[in-house]
């Protein structure tokens, strides 16, 4: 039997968590652009669906200005964009918890 890889039809599962029943779901991107639900970038995932809250965090900034992308990476680059990724997490909790 053929497979094909997930990535093609759902790189971010995030409307399948509304089907699911969850009532607020957090999508993580890893770039700063539009979040989209395939790789071919047909459909972007939307701020809101079925009436639940799907809440976007990324990057301010490309992975690159941190000398990260797909194929190469610098411990400091990554560490950087770690560090970057936290305190993104840091300000939604803080807009959105307290």
């Amino acid at each position: 039997m053929p497979y094909i890889d997930a990535s093609y039809t759902c790189l971010c599962p995030a409307m399948e968590m509304v089907e699911l029943g969850y009532d607020q779901v957090i999508a993580i991107a890893n770039e700063p652009e539009t979040l989209y639900r395939d790789m071919f970038q047909l459909e972007a995932i939307p701020n809101h669906y079925q009436g639940v809250n799907i809440h976007v965090i990324k990057p301010d900034v490309n992975p690159k200005e941190f000398e990260v992308d797909f194929i190469n990476a610098t411990v400091e680059g990554l560490a950087g964009l770690y560090q970057h990724g936290q305190d993104k997490g840091k300000e939604f909790i803080s807009k959105n918890f307290y």
